[in-house]
């Protein structure tokens, strides 16, 4: 009674961090030890355990998305989901961050696989709590709704849906841009993946002028974190390189597709 719940928490721990090394056989293993534990203390003391349960529902079902298992994550995703619902109508205060984080991976887990209509039902349940939550703490949940925007952005792009998509992806850079004002460090990277989104979009909705502007305001922050860190951005700006490359010899520029080609 007194040491389960700090044996799950471990199992849990142990669990990441095998996750995180590749190991999958012993991440799962103690996933599943950590929800094994938790599923008997639920049955003694829901409103104590649910919460925990639900992310070790939640962490084990990226793990199975990860690893190529839909059937198993699926499971877990939506587990997770139901919990955090209830949760919610208890104590919205407390809990509706994690249910957005959890209509979020559902909603990357349904778009890896294939299913747009379940995508983007969790998508805009994600972004429909953080906005709210948002007008509560800018500062704490910005950088959450940004990331819902660019994933239902990217989600509306590959669905051929190009006036949802370009709202969402330039959603998702006028906050980027705002946090990159306040923390450059943190927030160029996803800035610059915006930018190369928005250029990519309007590269195939054949709007050259907006594509070359985000193109190259990719490539410039790209080229900036490269100085700083090449091993990890390196390959980001190959690929902002090789897109306005393509774009240039489209637009029968080959001076310059050639010049961004070889620079890739």
């Amino acid at each position: 009674d007194a040491y389960e719940p700090d044996l799950a928490g471990s199992y849990n721990n142990a669990g990441s961090l095998y996750s995180d090394q590749g190991q999958s056989d012993k991440a799962e293993k103690y996933y599943l030890d950590a929800i094994e534990i938790y599923e008997r203390l639920v049955e003694k003391n829901a409103d104590a355990y649910e919460p925990d349960l639900a992310m070790s529902y939640n962490n084990t079902g990226i793990f199975y998305a990860v690893h190529g298992q839909p059937q198993k994550a699926e499971k877990y995703f939506l587990d997770a989901i139901e919990i955090r619902e209830r949760l919610v109508e208890k104590n919205a205060e407390a809990y509706e961050p994690d249910l957005a984080a959890s209509y979020n991976n559902a909603g990357n887990f349904y778009s890896d696989q294939g299913h747009p209509d379940k995508a983007e039902k969790y998508y805009l349940a994600a972004i429909e709590i953080r906005e709210r939550l948002v007008k509560k703490n800018a500062d704490a949940y910005e950088p959450d709704l940004a990331m819902s925007y660019n994933n239902a952005g990217a989600l509306y792009h590959k669905q051929n849906q190009p006036e949802k998509a370009e709202k969402y992806y330039l959603a998702a850079i006028e906050i980027y841009e705002r946090l990159v004002k306040e923390n450059a460090d943190a927030y160029e990277s996803y800035l610059a993946d915006s930018y190369n989104n928005a250029g990519a979009l309007y590269h195939k909705q054949n709007q050259p002028e907006k594509a070359e502007k985000y193109y190259l305001a990719a490539i410039e922050i790209r080229e900036r974190l490269v100085k700083k860190n090449a091993d990890a951005y390196e390959p980001d700006l190959a690929d902002s390189y090789n897109n306005v490359g393509v774009f240039y010899d489209k637009q029968n520029l080959s001076e310059k597709a050639e010049k961004y080609y070889l620079d890739a």
